[in-house]
């Protein structure tokens, strides 16, 4: 194989009861890594981005961050590799758009070296990851790992990044993109300034939904496993709340509960409290979703997007438009996609 294309979805990372837990991919939205075998170099590099939304070159970009990791985690020599970005997605825009360039990457490479690596192996899963450690500093398994293996996925480690994908539910979708910018960056630096131990929160999560996963309703955790997770001028109920509403989207996903996803996610007064507040017209987007049908809604990854859920496509087209007619109303322009959920992740979508 001397050319290989490869798509990677956007994505859905769960933002509220399950930071850094849980995420989904979009089905037609994402995108596309172009890698060529070449003899002018060794090694890996981005030579182009095409629909450049003012992106570097250079390891500073996740594109050749993550083929370059891939390269090395293969023990590949006397290969030289070009990649070209296809970026069909805006930067700062809640869908995980470094994660989509990222592990189409990761995947591109893989293939034109003949693929060292499975697609779920945990060399591919760590190179993807990487990849949001050089976009914003922390390398939060969200949004790459579903981009990767596709939804829903549960991560409980990470690490490892040990996780557990669920049959994929048969309720659709509606995730909404203003022309804001919230840079996950800045929306995890207002998170952990709030008063919890955010890390300390991230990996109990990550425990109880290990513990979890084969039980049912109702769940108990105690107040004392919440105490550390707190500090000055939090709340242990508050905590207690969030982990035991993590636990019920949980389980409304494998059960495919729209009710207890919607209710449980209402539980969140951690994570939403403090990122709702950089999207304009959070309250009115919100309250016009609910309106207009919504079973669910809560942010998408550190925002701006924003996301519903509903029990058919129509009903999801519906609530969809009356979001962005509320974001309209708030002088913001939006545009919303309709999907269910994709549970293939990355693909390749050319090669010769």
């Amino acid at each position: 194989m001397k050319k290989v294309s490869v798509f990677a979805p956007a994505t859905v990372a769960l933002s509220g009861t399950l930071l850094d837990t849980f995420g989904w991919p979009l089905e037609n939205v994402g995108d596309i890594v172009h890698a060529e075998l070449t003899d002018d170099f060794e090694g890996v590099k981005l030579i182009k981005i095409k629909d450049d939304p003012g992106l570097p070159l250079g390891e500073e970009n996740v594109v050749e961050a993550v083929g370059k990791k891939v390269y090395e985690l293969a023990k590949a020599k006397n290969k030289g590799i070009k990649l070209i970005l296809e970026k069909r997605m805006r930067i700062g825009c809640g869908m995980g758009s470094s994660a989509s360039s990222g592990v189409a990457s990761a995947v591109a490479v893989n293939e034109i070296l003949g693929k060292p690596f499975k697609k779920d192996s945990n060399e591919l899963l760590q190179a993807s990851v990487y990849g949001e450690y050089v976009a914003c500093g922390a390398a939060h398994s969200g949004n790459a790992v579903p981009a990767l293996l596709g939804g829903p996925v549960f991560i409980y480690n990470a690490k490892t990044l040990e996780h557990t994908k669920f049959k994929t539910p048969s309720f659709y979708m509606v995730l909404v993109n203003p022309e804001l910018i919230v840079r996950t960056r800045d929306a995890r630096k207002v998170l952990w300034e709030s008063p919890y131990d955010i890390p300390k929160l991230i990996k109990k999560t990550h425990q109880l939904v290990k513990k979890n996963l084969d039980q049912k309703p109702p769940f108990k955790i105690s107040k004392s496993e919440c105490m550390p997770l707190v500090q000055k001028g939090g709340s242990i109920e508050i905590v207690r709340k969030y982990l035991l509403a993590g636990l019920r989207v949980m389980f409304g996903f494998k059960k495919g509960d729209l009710d207890m996803i919607g209710e449980s996610l209402e539980e969140d007064h951690i994570v939403t409290a403090v990122r709702s507040i950089l999207i304009k017209g959070y309250s009115n987007v919100k309250y016009a979703a609910k309106k207009a049908g919504a079973k669910a809604f809560c942010i998408s990854g550190s925002g701006p997007s924003v996301f519903a859920l509903a029990e058919t496509k129509k009903e999801a087209e519906k609530i969809g438009n009356a979001m962005i007619k509320a974001f309209r109303s708030n002088k913001i322009k939006a545009v919303k996609y309709v999907s269910k959920i994709n549970k293939e992740g990355a693909k390749v979508v050319d090669k010769e």
